[in-house]
């Protein structure tokens, strides 16, 4: 854990794990974009700017804050893609010029990098708006000036700042009419967060494993929600000028700015009298890279066609367009990865007992499911009234089997059941019947002292529940124990526990249960399987 300084040593681990947890989650960012040009995709195009900035840094020989904060400049500038690419790269740009000044890095000189990528970062965009990422590095380094004048504890700062960033994120939904029509916020924010999200994984010690499955979807792009038709220009266009002519001045790149606003938008041009990227939308893709070529050589010039790719995706959804499909709302790493790969449910939506989805969010993942008939599993009696709103709103469109589940461990019986050539009937009688079998529970310990179906549970104590309070004790493993025993007792039969194990769980104290239940049930099989759900140690589920 790194408590109040970081040194160069740090910041290389730091940069990376930033990468790497945006890497992971760049899926999530690409859903999120609601714009009418497909341009690479926002998650895609931040992991490729991050991607080449770790590059650069794993790279240099001399570790020093000089060194490093000119190799997370240059690759994060060189490796730039798209709008939300190169407004990263400048916002870690203003970040490396206050850490190049510095051997040793403090809470308040982190926050002054954040403010500086800030201000760098707005001043590159021609006419910034608000509800962007522009306003959440705005937000976030404020609140970080504020939040280092007090505590130079890097684990406490960084808490507070992601509170503070992830408030500015679920805001910018207001602040763009664009936002607000499509119910979501804003992907550039998001993933910004998720790249100081990955900072604060390893300054509290934490490894971040890449997750090599966590490649663009399909659904990053949603065609049929965005008014593509209303495009204006069709060329996504990027060049990077280097070595310029020796006789180019400020002057010169300001005037390029200028030429290139007359054809085109989306407009950012970034760089020094050494190296200038540039970004544009427009139909004239010619004109750029003429008036690119008066200030110097070009290298890596991009043009893409945007209403090609626009094409491609509705021709890709069509090929992929099935008779039936699923849909199960999910929480935990372990979970969202078994429902999707070894259940191959089409669409999982991240929510759980502390965020259940919205109407909206449910109706956008059932869509894209892109399917007539959608099983839906809601995994929480909480969830299940949102997906009956969802089967009302898509009426007409897409036939909606609401299958009630209230936990996942239900979802797995029914989708382990689960025929996709049978009739629903028979699929709903089917599913019914096992999701019905009381075969699981969860474990979890009391914040406070409650009374639950007049059972007293104190506070501290550890407690087994699925529809009720099963079993509550003082110490956990006794208490899976003897749920085991309970629930074992009911069934006809009992040949495999499976343990679903939670992200504070450590491989000792996951040792320890198993050695106890093979010591209490010695005739049962034992499964272990990282569920990665925050709350709950365990879930357990009896076969």
């Amino acid at each position: 854990m790194i408590n109040d300084k970081i040194v160069a040593s740090d910041l290389v681990n730091i940069l990376i794990g930033g990468w790497q947890y945006l890497f992971n989650n760049q899926n999530e960012v690409n859903e999120l974009n609601v714009f009418p040009v497909p341009d690479g995709d926002t998650g895609t195009n931040m992991c490729s700017t991050l991607n080449n900035m770790a590059k650069y840094i794993k790279e240099v020989e001399k570790i020093d804050m000089k060194t490093i904060s000119t190799a997370m400049e240059t690759g994060a500038l060189k490796g730039a893609k798209g709008n939300s690419g190169v407004i990263l790269s400048q916002i870690i740009k203003g970040m490396s010029l206050v850490f190049a000044e510095n051997e040793v890095i403090t809470t308040k000189i982190f926050a002054q990098a954040l403010a500086k990528g800030a201000e760098i970062s707005y001043s590159v965009v021609k006419a910034p708006k608000e509800g962007t990422i522009l306003t959440v590095i705005r937000v976030v380094g404020e609140y970080a000036i504020k939040v280092a004048k007090k505590d130079s504890d890097f684990p406490s700062f960084f808490n507070k700042i992601i509170i503070k960033g992830n408030e500015a994120v679920e805001q910018t939904i207001e602040q763009l009419p664009e936002l607000k029509k499509a119910n979501v916020v804003d992907s550039g924010g998001k993933g910004l967060m998720y790249f100081i999200e990955g900072m604060n994984q390893i300054v509290l010690g934490k490894e971040i494993t890449i997750n090599e499955n966590a490649t663009q979807s399909m659904d990053a792009f949603d065609a049929f929600d965005n008014d593509y038709e209303n495009i204006t220009y069709t060329y996504c266009t990027e060049i990077w000028i280097e070595p310029l002519n020796s006789k180019t001045t400020d002057a010169d790149i300001k005037k390029l700015e200028e030429n290139l606003s007359k054809i085109g938008d989306s407009l950012i041009v970034v760089g020094d009298l050494q190296k200038v990227k540039i970004h544009v939308h427009t139909n004239t893709p010619n004109k750029a890279i003429e008036y690119s070529l008066k200030l110097g050589q070009i290298n890596f010039p991009k043009i893409e066609n945007m209403r090609l790719q626009y094409e491609k995706i509705l021709k890709e959804r069509e090929k992929l367009h099935k008779a039936v499909g699923t849909c199960a709302v999910c929480t935990g790493t372990g979970f969202k990865k078994l429902f999707a790969k070894e259940l191959n449910v089409d669409k999982v939506v991240d929510g759980g007992t502390t965020m259940n989805p919205s109407v909206e969010d449910l109706v956008k993942a059932i869509k894209n499911v892109n399917a007539d008939v959608v099983y839906v599993f809601p995994n929480n009696k909480n969830v299940i009234l949102a997906c009956e709103r969802a089967k009302e709103e898509l009426a007409g469109t897409v036939e909606v089997v609401v299958i009630k589940t209230k936990h996942m461990l239900q979802a797995i019986s029914a989708l382990v059941v689960f025929n996709p050539e049978d009739t629903i009937e028979n699929n709903v009688a089917t599913m019914n019947e096992v999701i019905s079998v009381n075969n699981f529970f969860g474990t979890t310990k009391a914040a406070k002292n409650s009374s639950v179906d007049d059972i007293n549970i104190k506070v501290g104590e550890y407690f087994s529940l699925n529809d009720r309070i099963l079993c509550h004790e003082k110490d956990e493993i006794s208490c899976v124990l003897s749920t085991i025993d309970k629930l074992s007792q009911d069934l006809d039969m009992v040949f495999t526990v499976t343990v679903y194990y939670g992200k504070d769980v450590t491989q000792k104290y996951l040792s320890k249960l198993t050695k106890n239940i093979n010591e209490k049930f010695p005739d049962l099989e034992v499964a272990l399987i990282d569920g990665g759900q925050e709350l709950y140690d365990f879930f357990v589920k009896l076969d």
